[in-house]
């Protein structure tokens, strides 16, 4: 696991568009949707500093249940 004083930060916010602009310009089909042809990313960005005895398990989790969230918020 790399920490923050080891790698500097990326640029968070343009990596997560350059994700979503490449997953569009795949074209891929999503026939099933009512929304849009194709497939698409919606990615938000959060960082935060654990604690050292902190477990990738529960950052995982804590990431779960803030996408949940969004997703329920539309």
């Amino acid at each position: 696991m790399l920490d923050e004083k080891s790698v500097p930060p990326p640029p968070e916010e343009e990596v997560a568009e350059t994700m979503g602009k490449n997953v569009e310009s795949l074209q891929i089909s999503h026939a099933a949707s009512p929304v849009g042809e194709w497939v698409t990313l919606s990615l938000r960005v959060v960082a935060i500093a654990p604690a050292r005895d902190t477990e990738p398990k529960h950052l995982i989790e804590i990431a779960d249940r803030a996408r949940y969230r969004a997703q329920a918020g539309g």
